[in-house]
């Protein structure tokens, strides 16, 4: 009886683990499609700014942001291949404001395969 419900507890533990793990969405974008949709962006966009262009206008789901307060923060976006479409903030000065900075096309494991220059790079 012990063992049997140390098995069923074993059991509901992965089961929910596996339900409520995180994961990212993925999105029915090609690369061309997001190169072409991250070429729209332009340097020193906020990320509501950016949001309204990605999400909102071309339907990307799942954008996660990564970083820190300090160093800056990098919003991706799960293609169709498994790369993502990486968008990379700075902070303004010493405040909590961002700015973008820079698009790529990144692989899974974090090798950058394009920049994507933004529409009013330097």
């Amino acid at each position: 009886m012990k063992s049997a419900s140390i098995f069923l507890a074993a059991g509901l533990l992965i089961v929910f683990g596996y339900t409520y793990a995180q994961r990212f969405p993925t999105n029915d974008i090609t690369q061309a499609q997001a190169i072409k949709i991250a070429s729209k962006l332009r340097v020193g966009m906020t990320r509501e700014q950016m949001a309204n262009v990605i999400e909102r206008q071309n339907g990307l789901k799942g954008g996660m942001g990564v970083g820190s307060p300090i160093s800056g923060w990098t919003y991706f976006y799960v293609l169709s291949n498994g790369c993502s479409l990486d968008l990379r903030f700075d902070p303004k000065g010493l405040s909590t404001n961002f700015w973008l900075t820079a698009a790529s096309i990144r692989k899974r494991s974090g090798e950058t395969i394009l920049t994507i220059p933004l529409t009013n790079a330097p």
